[in-house]
């Protein structure tokens, strides 16, 4: 069984659960969690946690093992509103796009203890930066997913326009032109996961 360290961060079981809806995706998936330790029983109960690098080890596994890297840009978009579960209630609450990323940002530990969203100013533009604070390495699949979910976060609730710009941390992939999806410029190897969009009320 793969533990984290003391100084790795927790993460909810739901943030796997849209990477079994892919297709051909699941009996890699279960495998994996078998390997890991976790058992059917265990990932199906909504409030358990797994040490972020767990996770983020069972991402890099199952993205080799199908051969799909891009796994994480479809994960994303399969994010339904049970997976945040409180957060994105309470975030479809706010009267405002800002507000509902503010409040979800506040409660975000709820789901990842290692987490942080910050919103930043930038001219007429504002820039949403999400980064994980134990250290632990992120492979491009989490990358990916924390960006298209945040986009699919953000149409569902406030039907968002299109982001300006997109940052993410990895280098440029094979895959680069399924990010065409966004519709946006996409830059490789940031310091940050980031998007740019026009600033929200």
């Amino acid at each position: 069984m793969l533990d984290g360290s003391r100084n790795d961060g927790a993460d909810s079981v739901r943030l796997i659960w849209p990477f079994m809806r892919l297709d051909g995706a699941c009996e890699s998936w279960l495998e994996c969690l078998e390997r890991a330790g976790v058992s059917p029983a265990r990932f199906a109960n909504p409030n358990t946690r797994l040490p972020h690098r767990m996770t983020m080890h069972l991402l890099r596994s199952v993205a080799n093992e199908t051969g799909d890297l891009a796994v994480g840009l479809c994960a994303g978009e399969l994010l339904e509103p049970g997976d945040l579960e409180v957060i994105e209630y309470a975030a479809r609450a706010a009267a405002t796009l800002r507000e509902g990323i503010e409040c979800a940002a506040r409660y975000l530990r709820v789901l990842h203890d290692s987490a942080e969203i910050t919103l930043v100013p930038a001219g007429e533009l504002t820039e949403w930066r999400f980064r994980v604070t134990d250290g632990v390495p992120q492979p491009p699949a989490a990358n990916d997913f924390t960006i298209a979910a945040a986009l699919a976060f953000a149409h569902r609730n406030a039907g968002a326009e299109r982001p300006v710009e997109l940052r993410f941390m990895h280098a440029r992939p094979r895959y680069a032109t399924k990010y065409e999806r966004f519709g946006a410029p996409v830059s490789f190897g940031a310091t940050e996961r980031a998007t740019r969009s026009r600033a929200a009320a």
